[in-house]
């Protein structure tokens, strides 16, 4: 039986990009393959289930983060919310600043590459890291909501329809009050809740990008 791995990235540096496919390529065997995301025809199906039915049924996922980019941190989130064995991977050449303002996976284990040949033989590793165990579920505060970096008319309404619309109680991240959320404090906290609610800033807000990495790992962690 073949082993598969997805393998996710971002098509923003070509050279990178390029890089991954053909060591995907040239780390393929007879038990193992390895699917690059741009190998699957997504024509005609929705992104977001597309990406579910690829991460589900895969048997590990290899994700890039040399360049951050939501919807990498969404599959990275659906591998981690599934349990599915996960391996991050970065070009040895990329700045790190953006990884680490952002905060939520440069302290996950990765490994650097600095070409084909490199990221090949990374690829073929056994996955040595065991998933991370799921929490009991909360029922107490069975709702987690993932705030907004400011206080404005939505975060408001968000909050006063959980108390007075739902009537439950809730638990939160409070970007204002705590400057980092990391990979695994999200998956404790989105584990053991009934519910999610992550609020997505409109890409011209301030901080919006680091909030919106935010939103996509839980909201993935979620579905998986």
């Amino acid at each position: 039986m073949t082993h598969r791995t997805f393998v996710a990235f971002s098509s923003r540096d070509p050279i990178v990009a390029d890089t991954i496919v053909t060591a995907c390529e040239a780390a393929r065997s007879d038990g193992h393959d390895f699917v690059p995301w741009n190998r699957n025809d997504v024509s005609g199906q929705p992104i977001d289930r597309s990406v579910y039915e690829w991460v589900d049924t895969a048997d590990a996922l290899v994700a890039d983060i040399s360049e951050p980019n939501h919807n990498v941190t969404y599959e990275v989130g659906l591998a981690l919310g599934a349990q599915k064995p996960l391996r991050l991977i970065r070009a040895a050449n990329k700045d790190r600043k953006l990884l680490e303002e952002i905060g939520l996976l440069h302290n996950i284990g990765h490994n650097d590459f600095n070409g084909r040949g490199d990221l090949s033989d990374i690829l073929r590793r056994p996955y040595t890291t065991r998933p991370w165990p799921c929490p009991k579920r909360n029922r107490e505060q069975p709702v987690y909501i993932l705030q907004s970096s400011r206080i404005d008319d939505l975060l408001r309404r968000t909050i006063s329809g959980v108390k007075k619309i739902l009537r439950l109680r809730f638990r939160g991240f409070n970007p204002q009050e705590i400057d980092r959320l990391t990979a695994s404090e999200a998956f404790e906290q989105v584990t053991q809740s009934f519910g999610l609610l992550a609020i997505w800033h409109d890409e011209s807000a301030p901080e919006s990008f680091r909030q919106n990495q935010r939103a996509a790992l839980a909201i993935g962690i979620a579905r998986g």
